[in-house]
């Protein structure tokens, strides 16, 4: 367990340091929630240590006073979204396209590292999303082709065959079921994929070393979070380096252990800025130079979070069970669910367990039908052979590490 007295080690230059320094001093001018947190703070004389750490917690519990009061979230060029909930209920995040573009322009910069032209190029982020249309056309760049729109996964598989991609994206889960699917139904590329790009959870060597024999390419890594936007990417010498630009990176000691806790802050959001911000991922630290000629620091190797598979399959079982549950909220348009937990019971069986809001008996029983209905309808879309039953509970317990458990396997 770490604290703010905690000796950490700071991957960033100086400068680097002394910008985020400034945009936590403007944070406390601007923002209610960093007015009260950093209001003992000497500025003048302080560094980096002297600022507390931020938890998960504490932004869900700010709501929006971790927001500049005059800040229209329906503003022009504003966007809204939501975390996974890998630690509890999802983070609501206001972002404007302005401050995200750094962010995005260092990421396509570190794909054509490896890839020169990739810009040019047509990229499928694989994704098990539901959209109305399946009208899917060829063009340059990335194309988001979500499974769930089509009734049968023969057809997903033929349509993005059929826009001959040459690289392709999306979390280890997803590009797990892609491969599942290309094997069960015989399915292959006709055009010879330059990479294949892991997102946004950890990356097992065993995973990474079936998409490379499967897909006939080299794999590539590339960190980050919603809070964030991109930490880190791998380079063509297989390095991980921080996007040192648009994060200033802490690496503090865990107890008995050669690894590294991570905390991050963003230098470039400065109406919900995420300053000293604990992601809960360790990190083992490696080589400290590189000769790919990417002169950024070095972040190590990400282990992330401790998470299990689903038994027969490659899929984190939090990462994709999130997917369908927040989208079957998004759906119903119900916020009653303060936790769920999925239990892997046997090979094709799950239990899912629901635990919702204080509500009068009648409604409480409504909400619980309605979405286990909407889960049961998406689940069937997605993965047919599995059965799910469900039971509302009155308490799911965190684990003693204070997170929320949200697959179990018992198989």
């Amino acid at each position: 367990m770490i604290s703010n007295s905690s000796q950490s080690r700071i991957l960033n230059s100086p400068p680097a340091v002394a910008r985020l320094m400034d945009l936590a001093k403007r944070a406390r001018e601007r923002i209610p929630f960093y007015q009260e947190s950093l209001s003992s703070i000497d500025f003048s004389t302080a560094d980096l240590s002297a600022l507390p750490l931020l938890e998960k917690s504490m932004v869900r519990q700010a709501g929006r006073t971790i927001l500049p009061p005059e800040f229209r979230e329906d503003g022009p060029g504003v966007s809204v979204t939501f975390t996974s909930g890998s630690t509890g209920i999802p983070l609501r995040l206001v972002r404007t396209k302005v401050e995200m573009e750094p962010s995005i322009r260092a990421y396509w910069r570190a794909r054509a590292a490896i890839f020169p032209d990739v810009m040019n190029t047509t990229g499928i982020i694989v994704s098990p999303g539901v959209q109305q249309s399946t009208s899917v056309k060829p063009r340059s760049g990335p194309i988001l082709v979500p499974m769930g729109a089509y009734k049968k996964r023969e057809d997903y598989l033929d349509t993005i065959i059929g826009l001959q991609p040459r690289w392709l994206s999306g979390t280890p889960a997803r590009l797990s079921l892609l491969v599942e699917s290309m094997l069960r139904y015989k399915r292959r590329f006709r055009t010879k994929l330059a990479f294949v790009e892991s997102d946004s959870d950890c990356l097992m060597p065993e995973t990474r070393a079936r998409f490379a024999e499967f897909f006939e390419c080299p794999v590539v890594n590339h960190y980050g979070c919603h809070e964030l936007m991109t930490i880190a990417y791998e380079c063509p010498r297989g390095n991980m380096h921080l996007v040192d630009d648009c994060v200033v990176a802490e690496l503090f000691p865990l107890p008995e252990s050669n690894e590294h806790e991570l905390v991050a802050s963003s230098l470039i959001f400065e109406n919900m800025p995420f300053i000293r911000y604990r992601l809960g991922d360790s990190i083992l630290t490696g080589e400290k130079y590189c000769t790919c000629g990417n002169t950024a620091p070095l972040l190590g190797e990400i282990r992330g979070r401790t998470t299990q598979f689903v038994a027969g399959t490659f899929c984190s079982g939090h990462h994709f069970f999130s997917f369908f549950i927040h989208a079957v909220l998004r759906q119903t348009g119900l916020n009653s669910v303060l936790r769920y937990q999925i239990h892997q019971v046997a090979l094709t069986e799950f239990l899912v367990k629901l635990q919702l809001e204080e509500l009068p008996s009648a409604q409480k029983s409504e909400h619980f039908q309605t979405i286990c209905a909407a889960f049961r309808e998406a689940m069937a879309k997605a993965a047919p052979q599995w059965t799910f039953t469900f039971e509302c509970v009155d308490q799911i317990a965190l684990t003693p590490g204070g997170k929320s458990e949200y697959f179990i396997r018992h198989v």
